[in-house]
């Protein structure tokens, strides 16, 4: 028996263990010791690969990563039926005084903590003194390298005792570089640790610490709660370590995690949202959906994240949703304490959204049910400022620090009022500096506005030394301040404006809002300048200025501003799923299956990888591997919404409508509220029931969303599939009314037209889309196909090469450059584009049919059948690809092939002496073609019996009395007379 193969472990730290059985690299995976970073190697003499890569250890790894979740909602918790109010105080025991971390209360917490950390510790010790013997091993390729650099290390002997006077230049030099370095990185770390003070970062709960009892949780939330009604930032910092401590003590309470998501979205501007702030916010928002799927307390979590995400269209979908959840969810009183909250939620999202007219009467009601929750005072006086009701604003403010005297926001909002609307100079000048002293933390645009004040007023008693500085404090505090850019420059020069140092925070809020206005040039400015202030290393600012840049067409921008991301944050697998997607849609598959190669080299179990490549098989049409990539990342990842778009959309098309259906329903179930998962389950639910009911769907869509345009263009495609073209223009219509910009709608519009036969419509139509978006090449298609349509060959051959000016890879152009010189017999020419269309699109039937119709027509009949011998092996079922391809072999000479080929067409039917009665011979050309065959070969009855059936399938055939008149002297030469023909 050969002996079992051990393995070597390499750690990411560096360290080595082993040698492992597979047993008992299993058994690691198991206990989560190894989380799949690592390498391995055989032992010995192996070369290290990832240990992913190996498939008896990448199933266990996959199937511990897709159990986590579940280990987690398994664990006991406490029911917390009994606990249904942490709102039910009086809201009028908010205490400005109230004070949170209460150590006498939360005592026996702390000391069960210390006690669980002690054991841990102990366990750790013993598990490290029986681990095996850890071996330090190079790889081969590695060895020689080291070995070269311990030597170049080694000081012989007389050198160390007599060194040289170069020698010790040496070594002063070495000396003087290690000090130098070594001040740099200090002064450099420094720098860092001072600019990580800006940023405030997010609490993460921890997945192992002491169970808490349902008394200590309440507490613990009740006074979050409480913390969280005083909306400072000081007071939502409190709220979220008490809420933290709350969700570690009880890890099924999903009430105490929706207010940690509401925490959370409050920091949310002061942290450096970036891809760790993100990530915290994203794993509370997956394991509120595991524990509450489709609940109010998911669903608000889920709002949160959408509207941190700027997707503000979803987030008022989802919150509306979730009111409705509450409104038959009337026994569950804990849920229904939400209400506010979504109410607030509501409220920002129509300000987001521009829509003024409801805010107001959201805030009102909020106010009536919590009259000491400041945040809806501090937001209602922001609307009224904005509307000129200055009394009244200042009034709000007034009472806010009432509520809250340590309220920093509105004490600065007074000084501000009392100065710009009232012109108490000296009063606001000592309230706006005093308001500043105060220690509470405030956003970045507010302290501009403060400091931008004070300028103001400087400039105003002449002090223009004291106005540079606060206006240079307003600037740095917001760059898009574009006041106190000129103040700065009208006292200081660009040299002051140049030395002074800037945040980047305000430059990427002030380029979202921009993006959600679809003003993406003026977005891609501030994501820039952003992206500068954060020396490159802000990853999901590159992120969005490269969706600023596809929103535009400009592909290349776009994909080099992910390719920055990466650099900037390697692990970021959102940057490389977007750029694999950004390649599909360029249909340049070559280098979107690269972008992923390289990301599953980092993050081997990455669900959102395994998505992107369900992605790009679906835009190659291999639909099977859609299936099989969405279902491993759906092992991953349960909740991934999407993978179940992509399923319902593949089992779609390969014909399997019920499943089609059954994912869109479950992808429906995760997010309510997508547009994609609406949109799949209208199609999946068309297929199943009938056009009708799709077509119904899709229109209650519309009635219950008017503002979402999405609706209506898949409305539009909907009806434009099933050829309703009349109801298809109505809708259109009604989109370029809202929105005569949207190019996709004169797209449609004109394929409508098209099909109707009016070209000149047609044409206005896509020329009217390509000058909307003259990056997309799809509109510059359309029309060479039009001019084609009309036979204007030279207009649609200069549109076809426009197409490939602006995408070289974009399908079909070849082929159909191909089709016009077939039409001027340039055959040569044509089998060339043929040529073209094929290495791009090797799936593609239509060049291989050109390629056969030239070298049919320049009469080299056996290259004729080889082409389209390749139509046959893409398309089996195509009897007309098989007539051709016999044909061709007929004519070549080739007539053995030609019965072969044709037989396998017509199957058992084609045998001596049948007649048509098989399943696949129903096709009346491979008959007569047969015929023609077996005539060349002399074997007169079969091709007499063929030319029969011919006739049988065609009685009133063009060619019949051609036919008979062969038939007649086949018969001659037979003696053998076939009747009942046609």
């Amino acid at each position: 028996m050969s002996p079992k193969k051990l393995w070597l472990i390499r750690y990411k730290n560096g360290r080595i263990q082993g040698p492992l059985s597979i047993d008992e690299i299993i058994q690691l995976i198991s206990n989560r010791v190894i989380s799949g970073e690592e390498t391995i190697s055989v032992y010995p003499g192996g070369r290290w690969k990832p240990i992913s890569v190996e498939p008896q250890f990448y199933e266990a790894l996959l199937n511990v990563l897709s159990d986590e979740a579940e280990t987690e909602i398994d664990k006991p918790s406490s029911d917390h039926s009994d606990q249904n109010s942490y709102l039910s105080v009086n809201p009028s025991s908010i205490s400005s005084g109230t004070v949170i971390a209460d150590l006498n209360e939360l005592k026996d917490i702390q000391k069960k903590r210390k006690k669980k950390r002690n054991i841990n510790k102990r366990s750790r010790k013993k598990e490290s003194s029986q681990e095996k013997t850890v071996i330090y091993h190079l790889p081969e390729d590695e060895y020689n390298s080291e070995r070269e650099v311990l030597e170049n290390k080694m000081v012989k002997e007389e050198d160390y005792f007599e060194p040289s006077k170069k020698k010790k230049k040496w070594i002063l030099l070495v000396v003087a570089s290690l000090i130098i370095v070594v001040a740099f990185l200090f002064f450099s770390d420094e720098k860092n640790k001072k600019q990580e003070k800006n940023y405030i970062v997010l609490e993460k709960p921890r997945g192992k610490a002491p169970a808490l009892d349902k008394e200590q949780v309440y507490l613990l939330t009740r006074k979050a709660t409480l913390e969280y009604l005083r909306s400072t930032v000081t007071s939502y910092m409190k709220a979220q370590t008490l809420l933290v401590q709350a969700v570690e003590g009880d890890i099924k309470n999903t009430y105490t995690m929706a207010m940690l998501c509401l925490v959370y979205l409050e920091l949310w501007p002061f942290t450096k949202q970036d891809v760790q702030s993100m990530s915290i916010v994203s794993n509370l928002v997956h394991k509120t959906s595991l524990l509450n799927k489709g609940g109010v307390r998911s669903g608000l979590c889920h709002s949160v994240s959408l509207i941190i995400k700027g997707k503000y269209e979803d987030a008022k979908t989802m919150v509306e949703s979730s009111l409705d959840g509450l409104s038959n969810a009337s026994q569950d009183t804990e849920s229904n304490n939400l209400v506010p909250f979504f109410y607030y939620l509501k409220a920002r999202i129509l300000y987001y959204l521009n829509s003024y007219t409801t805010v107001m009467s959201y805030l009102d009601t909020i106010r009536k049910i919590l009259p000491k929750w400041v945040a809806p005072y501090n937001f209602s006086a922001d609307i009224l400022l904005q509307e000129g009701k200055i009394s009244e604003a200042l009034s709000m403010y007034k009472y806010i620090t009432k509520l809250n005297p340590e309220h920093k926001v509105s004490k600065i909002k007074q000084g501000l009022i009392e100065y710009k609307h009232f012109n108490k100079v000296a009063k606001a000048e000592n309230d706006l500096k005093i308001a500043l002293s105060y220690p509470g933390r405030v956003s970045d645009q507010i302290l501009s506005e403060a400091y931008f004040g004070l300028a103001e007023i400087n400039v105003k008693n002449r002090n223009s030394v004291t106005a540079l500085q606060y206006a240079r404090k307003a600037y740095s505090y917001n760059p898009a301040n574009k006041a106190a850019r000129n103040l700065v420059v009208q006292i200081g020069g660009l040299k002051k404006l140049k030395q002074t140092r800037v945040k980047s925070g305000q430059l990427v809020y002030e380029g979202d809002q921009l993006f959600l206005k679809n003003k993406f040039r003026s977005a891609i400015g501030y994501y820039e300048e952003a992206f500068k202030v954060d020396e490159g290393k802000n990853a999901l600012v590159a992120v969005k200025a490269a969706k600023s840049y596809w929103a535009l067409s400009f592909s290349d921008q776009a994909i080099k501003w992910l390719q920055k991301a990466v650099n900037a944050n390697p692990h970021l697998m959102e940057a490389y799923v977007l750029m694999a997607e950004y390649y599909s849609e360029l249909y340049d598959f070559y280098n979107a299956e690269k972008v992923l190669q390289i990301a599953f080299r980092r993050a081997p179990r990455s669900y959102e990888l395994y998505r992107g490549r369900a992605y790009l098989a679906l835009k190659k049409g291999s639909y099977q591997m859609v299936i099989r990539y969405a279902k491993m990342a759906l092992k991953i990842y349960e909740a991934d919404m999407e993978s179940y778009v992509l399923l319902s959309e593949a089992y779609s098309k390969l014909g399997d409508i019920n499943e089609s259906l059954a994912y869109a329903t479950r992808g429906l179930e995760v997010d309510p509220n997508a547009i994609k998962t609406q949109v799949a389950y209208g199609k999946a639910l068309g297929k199943v029931y009938g056009v009708d009911t799709g077509v119904d769907y899709f229109r209650k869509l519309v009635e219950n969303y008017p503002l979402v345009i999405k609706y209506r263009m898949e409305l539009v495609k909907y009806l434009f599939e099933d050829e309703r073209y009349k109801q298809a223009k109505r809708v259109l219509h009604k989109i370029i009314d809202i929105e005569p910009k949207y190019n996709e709608a004169y797209f449609y519009q004109g394929r409508i037209l098209m099909f109707e036969g009016n070209f000149a419509g047609a044409y206005e139509a896509f020329l009217q889309a390509s000058i909307l978006n003259p990056s997309d090449p799809e509109s510059l298609f359309y029309i060479g196909m039009l001019r084609l349509k009309e036979k204007k060959y030279s207009l649609a051959k200069e549109q076809f090469q426009k197409v490939l000016k602006l995408n070289k890879l974009y399908p079909k152009v070849h082929y159909y450059l191909g089709r016009i010189a077939f039409l001027r017999k340039k055959y040569e020419e044509a089998i060339n584009q043929a040529r073209q269309e094929s290495k791009t699109n090797p799936n593609l039937i239509l060049p291989y049919l050109l390629a056969g119709e030239s070298y049919e027509k320049m009469e080299q009949h056996l290259n004729c059948a080889i082409e389209y011998q390749k139509a046959v092996e893409r398309s089996p079922e195509n009897m007309n690809f098989y007539v051709k391809t016999g044909r061709c072999y007929r004519k070549s000479g080739h007539l053995d092939l030609a019965v072969k080929i044709l037989k396998k067409a017509c199957g058992e039917s084609c045998g001596e002496g049948k007649s048509n009665s098989g399943m696949r011979s129903g096709d009346p050309h491979l008959w007569k073609e047969l015929g023609e065959v077996y005539e060349m070969r002399g074997n007169y009855r079969e091709a007499a019996r063929s030319y029969c059936n011919y006739l049988n399938l065609i009685p009133q055939a063009p060619d019949r009395s051609t036919i008979q008149r062969r038939m007649n002297k086949l018969s001659k030469l037979t003696g053998a007379v076939i009747k009942n023909c046609g």
